[in-house]
């Protein structure tokens, strides 16, 4: 077991911008700033008794941290990340490290600019805790609240896969590769957030489940509402497949799974064809508040909130999956 001054000097050979009281940085744009606070037993399962390694939990916390910049259509440029452990060796660090390396360097390479850990902190936890800050700059940063009547709903990626895979989990099952990948290596939409921002009203990024998330939108953008074409979702076949077999709706599990770290964001239908990247059109915004499906029926948004977790645990499925 090192000293807290033994860990810090080890990670300052891999990161050597830390090490000071406080870190010194410039900005050219308008600068954005924003904290996660990822806890054991809430946000991932107790160390050494799931499929998660201390590499996919240092590569997944930094993806949903970094998430927050490209749903401002934003680059990542500086992290500080704080430890609460109750033991930790070299190794241990190393291992969780190497994972927030790992994401740090695709981010680098998709927004061609260098994301670097400029600072942290480490201390005592019962409960492993990782609290992280990232700070960012954007020349026009993309809000919530910016949706119009008219514009389009777009989406990036596909859903459902995630929940999927906390569920086969919690009923003793084993991931195939094509839900492992999804929940333990999220997918950055850095660079698809920087392109969207130049023909957006407003973004979000998917970490409470997309219906949720939305809802989200439509509040800070005066109360507006959604209709969505369920027909339009996408859902791998694999998804479909899988819950069928288990007698789940993917449909459900596509509007309700947190955890994707996609981009959600609303568009002038006019600049759908100059939009340069892999987007799927779900629905659209209305002036009438709620949210409705292409038949004319209600969605009542369902997903990930803190304080509800005693009756709807991260990614669960309702007892009755149904459409609507």
């Amino acid at each position: 077991m090192a000293t807290e001054f033994e860990i810090v000097e080890f990670l300052r050979t891999i990161f050597p911008d830390i090490g000071d009281d406080a870190a010194i940085f410039k900005l050219k744009d308008k600068g954005i700033v924003s904290v996660d606070t990822f806890i054991e037993n809430v946000h991932f399962p107790t160390i050494g008794t799931s499929i998660f390694s201390l590499h996919d939990i240092g590569y997944r916390t930094t993806v949903a941290t970094l998430s927050d910049i490209a749903a401002m259509g934003g680059k990542a440029l500086y992290l500080l990340v704080s430890i609460g452990v109750e033991k930790g060796d070299r190794t241990w660090f190393k291992e969780l490290y190497d994972g927030v390396q790992q994401a740090l360097n695709m981010a680098s390479i998709a927004q061609g600019v260098e994301v670097k850990v400029v600072g942290g902190d480490i201390t005592y936890s019962k409960n492993l805790t990782i609290s992280m800050t990232v700070i960012g700059e954007a020349a026009t940063p993309i809000t919530r609240g910016g949706a119009q009547p008219g514009d389009k709903i777009g989406v990036t990626g596909e859903f459902g896969r995630v929940k999927l895979a906390w569920y086969t989990l919690k009923q003793g099952g084993v991931l195939p590769d094509w839900l492992k990948i999804k929940l333990l290596q999220p997918q950055l939409r850095l660079k698809e957030g920087l392109t969207l921002s130049h023909h957006v009203h407003a973004m979000i990024d998917i970490s409470d489940g997309l219906l949720l998330d939305l809802s989200h939108i439509l509040r800070m953008s005066g109360n507006l509402g959604a209709v969505i074409n369920l027909d339009k979702l996408p859902i791998l076949d694999n998804v479909r497949e899988w819950c069928e077999k288990q007698g789940l709706n993917p449909i459900e599990y596509a509007l309700s799974s947190g955890e994707e770290f996609e981009l959600l964001f609303t568009y002038p239908p006019e600049v759908e064809e100059q939009i340069n990247v892999g987007f799927t059109p779900i629905g659209e915004i209305t002036h009438q508040p709620g949210i409705y499906d292409n038949k004319g029926c209600k969605l009542t948004p369902r997903g990930w909130d803190h304080f509800a977790r005693r009756t709807n645990p991260p990614n669960t499925p309702p007892t009755n999956p149904s459409t609507a």
